[in-house]
């Protein structure tokens, strides 16, 4: 159940050509670059091609919870509609496309096998760290903290542990856990708010609006990015239950304008793309309810 061939580099150091690796019972196979495979009782699969990610700077991932959901969605979709066939996730080139698609298929481990985040990493365990890369940082700069893709399984783990996340029921498909896949995609986007649910019903986190022009919900700039007025986004937060907001970064907009809409406002700001100070740090943990 395992394939592969080696090639060589410029500097003479060998390198996996081609790669392939049964990762879910002779169902479910990863692989990467010229597969020599006879396609037949193959299902290409390539979510890639739909799911992206979008960086910001120089990081790559990982997945959302939006595009964790929707992959899993899209992996069942194979397997059913293709009973006879096993499922053949053909990855991008890259170390940075294979972090993200061993990530993807561990969500789905988790999330839809119910496998133990020891059974999954087991299913890894051939996994060279040569082969993926750390996740990092939305910046250019040099990292100096990343995250493994068994971080993000260990998260995914505990958050299915806690009820936040977890498989939806018959009943309710659109409910993953205590997240609702549609709201959390609708916010998502950029267009709408750009906002995310980090703890489910707690804790928010949302780019930071700047003063638009009076009358204005929002303002797109020339690159094609919008911007939304404090107001706007205060309204938007109070129908969320959101009773406080903290502002991280340099001042763009007027903070009484959250104020006026009853949620209370802190300033906890510091140099952008840096990491907080500690005193910071303390100071918003002391603010968490």
């Amino acid at each position: 159940r395992v394939a592969s061939m080696m090639g060589e580099r410029a500097d003479g150091m060998e390198f996996p050509k081609c790669l392939v690796r049964d990762v879910v019972d002779n169902l479910i196979y990863i692989a990467q670059g010229d597969v020599p495979l006879n396609k037949d009782g193959f299902r290409i699969f390539q979510p890639q091609k739909v799911l992206k990610y979008y960086p910001i700077c120089n990081d790559f991932g990982p997945m959302n919870l939006a595009t964790t959901t929707r992959f899993i969605e899209m992996i069942e979709d194979e397997i059913y509609d293709f009973p006879d066939h096993k499922i053949l996730f053909l990855v991008e080139p890259g170390r940075r496309a294979f972090a993200n698609a061993v990530y993807l298929l561990g969500a789905f481990m988790i999330l839809r096998l119910n496998w133990s985040l020891s059974e999954t990493e087991k299913r890894f365990d051939w996994l060279d760290q040569n082969m993926i890369e750390n996740f990092r940082d939305a910046t250019f700069s040099e990292p100096f903290f990343t995250l493994s893709v068994s971080d993000c399984w260990r998260a995914l783990d505990r958050g299915k542990k806690l009820g936040w996340v977890r498989y939806p029921s018959e009943s309710s498909q659109e409910l993953w856990g205590m997240i609702n896949i549609d709201r959390y995609e609708h916010y998502d986007n950029p267009l709408n708010g750009d906002i995310h649910e980090l703890v489910p019903g707690r804790l928010f986190a949302m780019k930071g609006p700047v003063d638009v022009p009076a009358g204005h919900d929002y303002v797109d700039d020339r690159r094609g990015f919008r911007l939304f007025g404090p107001s706007f986004l205060a309204r938007m937060l109070g129908e969320m239950g959101v009773v406080a907001a903290v502002r991280l970064n340099s001042p763009e907009y007027t903070a009484a304008l959250f104020e006026e809409k009853g949620i209370a406002h802190h300033h906890l700001e510091f140099d952008d793309c840096a990491c907080p100070p500690p005193a910071i740090a303390a100071a918003f943990l002391r603010l968490l309810p």
